[in-house]
């Protein structure tokens, strides 16, 4: 899918759900297309723990 996607996605967003793309496809959607790429947190995750204390 992401190779059909259009050439010039440089810099745009991708927000996706969990465990939908692998690490790879992450750090090629980074480092090759320049997409970053978000993926929410669980409330019981420590990331979404730090980050509510840290708001």
């Amino acid at each position: 899918m992401i190779q059909l996607c259009r050439k010039d996605i440089e810099n745009d967003i991708l927000i996706n759900d969990r465990g939908f793309l692998s690490r790879e496809m992450h750090n090629y959607l980074k480092n090759e297309r320049k997409v970053d790429t978000y993926i929410p947190a669980r409330e019981n995750m420590t990331i979404f723990q730090t980050a509510v204390k840290l708001a």
